[in-house]
């Protein structure tokens, strides 16, 4: 995802936090961990709170191979509501 690009490009990260604060938290991308059982989802949550100023940036710097159409998007936040509701709840379920 987008997130790692971002963590290599300090151009175009400046940029991304130049986008946030036209009205967003300014908080980094999360990148996917394989050893840690949460972080596809904290990715994908954090994306998408940043949806407005990632696709700007995307847009900008014309990196059209990082774009997603808005229904990739939409697909993004309802596997971050699955998600939460059902291993996130399990989960705090269990160690209770």
């Amino acid at each position: 995802m987008a997130a790692s690009h971002f963590s290599k490009s300090s151009t175009d990260n400046y940029l991304l936090q130049q986008k946030q604060l036209l009205g967003l938290k300014t908080e980094k991308l999360i990148n996917d961990c394989p050893t840690r059982w949460n972080s596809t989802y904290e990715m994908i949550s954090r994306a998408s709170e940043q949806q407005a100023a990632v696709s700007a940036v995307i847009f900008e710097k014309k990196l059209s191979r990082m774009e997603l159409t808005t229904s990739e998007w939409s697909l993004l936040e309802k596997v971050s509501k699955v998600y939460m509701k059902n291993v996130i709840g399990w989960t705090h379920a269990k160690l209770s």
